[in-house]
């Protein structure tokens, strides 16, 4: 493979002082990577990456098992996890650190920048303000959104970025210098694109050894540091990366390729137009060098393209039908027309049922009737499996039909959570509404009292009445307290939400019996507290606010300076009931209900009434937690206040406006 030298490299003595014996077996992670790694026709695991592991795995006198991944990330995890014990070349980035050790580094990655050669970016400096691709999820990715004030252009893969690039839809990709150099090669395109000098970025490139084999670790190093130089390194890369392309030594190519690139960049610009990579023409399909050119593009987009003649049968299929709709694949080599494989696919999407399938053949009829007179349509189906595609069909010149599938289930499945959480924002933007005009109402009472005090007060001091005017800024000062009272209660009530998001299982009892320190209950009053109450799940602090309130409630509105307030719990299914029973004046009839909303109050205002802002909160919070809150008067005197609290060990799920609640709750949100 390239490094036989490479035995001459390790001492076997010192191999054996440090490895374990000929048959110890090593399993090494990689992903697809090409050319680095990935799998190969055989099933067998194949590249640079992998020649120099097998290579050094031989000489350490061990045997190594490869196994795949699905990317780098996973990998690593697996490392993590002492699934594997090395992985195959990486960066060796200080992210990466934790995972495992570094070998010393072999060579390094580089990130270039490519162009069109003749074009309008000649250096680095000239990507600013540029439209740049660079695939998802890369290195190359974090190195292009350095460049200032760029567009980013994200592409799915190093092929897909081809098209853009030769088209002109992008002025530069950002890319793995060797790897984008090697897909430019095999498609004879490094005589037109070029890597701007020097490169954007360099990282140093390892293996990376599982924490616990430090003595391979050792072994590797050794190896590497003695034999592994970097000429060996450049020749290898030379194997798996391809040489230059020659083709500008021939001015008659030149000219056909530069026909073939000129063709090519039409036939994406109509492609383009539609589907961001549909061609326009393609006269014969294999008869010309361009039309190559054109297939290889096509094999590397992301979406299904599939291309019939007028006799509408199957003439090509790109590698993205291969991929995405395999199902399809099997039916266009055995024929398919292309009504009968749009026939196939709404069948697929149609409900069974009495005349389906009739129905379905004259609306596949109609689709290629109006793909034949050059009507462009544009449709979205979803399939039985659960996957959306966009459909479309449109001429090629006038010999060929396309047919383009491309799968955007992650799009629709996105569109969908965004229009339920608007949905949800919009009920959230009503109930706000609401609450300003009651909020704003409720303000304007005490502000236009005080602006009559303090005239009064005014007056009463230019005539010399101080007294007077003393007693109206008392009355103000405590008019004030009072709105200060009722802002603190808008604040909680309007901005509450992060304690019923945390429901925990916790004994109610003690956070009770805390409450009642912090009220301190009158002389005269006196609480009846259980000796033991059933545990709940719910947030703690939100608890604390719904008994504090409803205490305070009893105690405030009692009309004697004496009374008794007695609390009961006993569990009732999923939820635990707690009543807090008082011995006051009690609740007249049709006001139960009426109490727990924003700005109900009793009686007239008064200076000690409250703000009518207190019992809407304690049943927003209950509800919020997925319980009820109630009250009621059973006799000439006192009132009950029912709280349901849910039992521990409970489930909870979130629902669609964001509350937390138990699993068994149906109230809709």
């Amino acid at each position: 493979m390239g490094l036989v030298v490479l035995a001459a490299a390790i001492v076997p003595g010192a191999l054996k002082a440090q490895t374990a014996s000929s048959d110890e077996s090593v399993v090494m992670g990689y992903n697809p990577f090409p050319p680095y790694s990935f799998t190969n026709e055989n099933g067998q695991a194949d590249g640079f990456s992998i020649d120099i592991a097998r290579e050094l795995a031989r000489e350490l006198g061990i045997t190594i098992t490869f196994r795949e991944y699905a990317n780098p990330g996973a990998v690593l995890e697996a490392l993590r996890a002492e699934e594997v014990e090395l992985t195959t070349i990486y960066a060796l980035t200080e992210a990466r650190r934790d995972a495992g050790l570094f070998t010393k580094p072999i060579g390094a990655f580089t990130t270039s920048a490519f162009v069109l050669k003749g074009g309008p970016v000649l250096e680095a400096k000239d990507l600013a303000s540029r439209r740049i691709a660079a695939t998802r999820g890369s290195y190359g990715l974090t190195v292009a959104g350095q460049t200032p004030f760029a567009e980013i252009v994200l592409q799915d893969s190093l092929t897909a970025s081809l098209l853009p690039l030769l088209s002109g839809q992008v002025d530069a990709v950002v890319a793995p210098t060797n790897g984008f150099l090697r897909i430019l090669r095999n498609h004879g395109l490094d005589t037109l694109v070029m890597p701007l000098e020097p490169s954007l970025a360099a990282q140093a490139r390892g293996f990376i050894v599982s924490p616990a084999r430090p003595a391979l670790l050792s072994a590797l190093d050794g190896a590497i540091a003695d034999r592994l130089t970097d000429r060996q390194v450049a020749a290898l890369q030379a194997r798996w990366f391809g040489e230059p392309s020659s083709l500008l030594g021939d001015t008659r190519v030149l000219g056909m390729l530069a026909i073939a690139v000129v063709s090519l960049v039409l036939v994406i610009g109509a492609l383009l137009s539609l589907v961001r990579v549909r061609g326009s023409a393609r006269r014969a399909f294999a008869s010309h060098e361009r039309n190559r050119l054109l297939v290889d593009a096509l094999d590397g987009i992301d979406m299904s393209i599939v291309i019939f003649d007028t006799a509408l049968r199957p003439v090509y299929w790109n590698d993205g039908t291969i991929r995405s709709c395999p199902d399809l694949v099997k039916a266009l080599k055995a024929g398919q027309t292309m009504t009968e494989t749009i026939a196939t696919t709404l069948i697929g999407s149609e409900p069974s049922e009495a005349g389906a399938t009739r129905n379905v053949r004259a609306r596949a009829e109609a689709m290629v009737r109006d793909a034949l007179s050059g009507t462009e349509t544009t449709r979205h189906l979803k399939l039985a499996d659960g996957r959306v595609f966009e459909l479309s069909e449109f001429p090629i010149g006038g010999d060929y039909v396309a047919a383009v599938r491309k799968d955007i289930t992650r799009v629709e499945t996105q569109a969908q959570k965004i229009r339920e959480q608007s949905e949800a924002l919009e009920q959230v933007n009503d109930r706000l509404r609401s609450f300003s005009i009651v909020a704003a109402h409720d303000l304007k009472s005490p502000l236009l009292q005080q602006d009559l005090l303090l005239q009064m007060a005014q007056e009463d001091m230019s005539a010399g009445k101080h007294t007077d005017a003393l007693a109206n800024m008392a009355l103000v000062q405590r008019s004030n307290a009072a709105l200060k009272r009722l802002m603190n209660d808008l604040i909680s009530y309007s901005l509450e939400k992060d304690d019923a998001d945390r429901p925990v299982r916790f004994d109610p009892l003690p956070r009770i019996q805390g409450v009642l320190d912090q009220i301190s209950p009158p002389k005269g009053f006196e609480i009846a507290l259980p000796k033991t109450m059933p545990q709940v799940t719910a947030a703690p602090e939100a608890f604390d606010i719904v008994m504090r309130n409803l205490l305070s409630n009893c105690i405030k509105h009692h009309d004697k300076p004496h009374g008794r307030i007695e609390l009961h719990a006993k569990q009732d299914g999923t939820m635990v009931q707690i009543e807090i029973v008082d011995d006051g004046p009690g609740i007249p009839d049709g006001f139960e209900r009426r109490i727990f909303s924003a700005f109900e109050r009793l009686g007239p205002k008064s200076e000690e009434s409250g703000t009518g802002l207190g019992l809407a909160l304690v049943n927003k919070l209950v509800e919020r937690w997925g319980g009820t809150v109630s009250a009621s008067s059973p006799g000439p005197r006192g009132t009950v206040f029912h709280v349901a609290v849910p039992v521990a060990d409970q489930g909870f799920r979130r629902r669609a406006d964001g509350d937390i609640v138990p699993l068994n709750h149906s109230r809709s949100a």
